[in-house]
């Protein structure tokens, strides 16, 4: 109640003083017919863009404006995607989706791996427009596509230490997208799979994570400096503030596995190949997977953030029907990309004449 109450109070609030919304477009994914976008409508202001030489002070407000930020809630915003239109309404939270369907449209869809969306945003009262919209993307994956990557971030990605409270914080309130570490080599190991065994294919990204959509702006712009391939995220609402969650971790887990399955669900053409890391529940959440959709998982690839193996990888084995082979614990990104290679998934071109990882680059800001 006390929630729904503020957000009342800073609907009115805005809108009596004529206070800007900003729309933040989440990327969409869809295929030849369907097509789901979300986003998010606050009060926050556009954020300023990270720089390496950004001091720590700077960092940390960042971060407390991400999650101090609320949604509004009651907010009409109207999606505009190939001429189709529609209008949907904010939740308790400040999140809207939508969903398009398309007759007979699979050859311009597929015209391009990435189309625009547009957003605008119209206040309850209709008579009255407040001045807001955005432009946001959706990747349209076909039918034919063989492979899909789904990703975790924290530890699998992005260097987190998600299992150390004290030092995620430090990381989360004094780096920046430009100054937080990627774990090494998992830029061009991905880019890799993207281009396939042959460099040709154009293999999709979901990144799938508990991490909250308050990060959103941030994941983009470490995804973007570090020059890892775009991709979707599909992050967590953040329900009752960073230091009190009102889903519990179980909940969270079941979250992250209900948007995989979707995913598997949506696209039931395609394998998935699946990467995280032992730090949390990823292993129990993808041998599930593997138990449900055995046809469907073409291989788990584990980080060890720890010494203790999966005790379920037998399970895991067990439930997929295939050879041992397909479940992988490994140390780092080269043993990774080993394995990778041996599959088909990469190009033997990705090694040097010495077989290690060709050195990446960053982007300079």
């Amino acid at each position: 109640m006390l929630t729904l109450l503020i957000n009342k109070l800073l609907l009115k609030r805005n809108l009596r003083k004529q206070t800007a919304f900003r729309i933040i477009p989440y990327r969409g994914y869809g295929n030849e017919a369907d097509v789901f976008v979300t986003g998010r409508v606050t009060s926050r202001k556009q954020p300023i863009r990270p720089q390496k030489k950004h001091h720590a002070i700077n960092n940390m407000l960042a971060t407390i404006k991400r999650y101090s930020s609320a949604g509004i809630r009651g907010i009409k915003v109207q999606a505009v995607f190939m001429e189709q239109t529609k209008i949907s309404v904010t939740d308790e939270y400040g999140f809207v989706s939508f969903h398009f369907h398309f007759e007979n449209a699979a050859e311009r869809l597929l015209s391009d791996r990435w189309h625009t969306v547009h957003f605008e945003l119209i206040s309850p009262n209709t008579k009255n427009k407040i001045s807001c919209s955005a432009t946001g993307e959706v990747t349209i994956i076909p039918h034919q596509q063989k492979r899909i990557f789904i990703s975790d971030i924290d530890d699998t990605v992005l260097l987190s230490h998600s299992t150390n409270t004290r030092k995620k914080l430090k990381l989360m309130l004094l780096k920046n997208a430009c100054t937080r570490t990627p774990l090494q080599g998992v830029a061009n190991f991905y880019k890799a799979l993207a281009s396939g065994r042959n460099q040709i294919d154009d293999n999709p990204f979901f990144y799938v994570s508990n991490s909250e959509w308050n990060l959103y702006d941030f994941m983009e712009d470490f995804f973007d400096f570090n020059s890892i391939p775009k991709g979707v995220f599909m992050l967590r609402k953040l329900k009752n503030g960073v230091l009190k969650t009102a889903a519990s971790k179980d909940e969270n887990y079941r979250q992250k596995q209900t948007k995989i399955e979707s995913l598997i669900r949506f696209y039931p053409n395609q394998k998935f190949v699946l990467f995280g890391d032992n730090g949390q529940q990823d292993p129990l959440i993808y041998n599930e997977l593997a138990k449900r959709y055995p046809n469907k998982i073409e291989a788990v690839f584990i980080r060890k953030t720890d010494s203790h193996s999966f005790s379920q990888k037998m399970d895991f084995k067990r439930a997929t029907g295939q050879a041992a082979s397909k479940y992988f614990e490994i140390a780092d990104t080269q043993e990774a990309a080993v394995i990778a290679e041996k599959l088909g998934l990469i190009g033997n071109n990705y090694f040097d004449k010495k077989g290690n990882q060709q050195k990446e680059e960053k982007k300079a800001r």
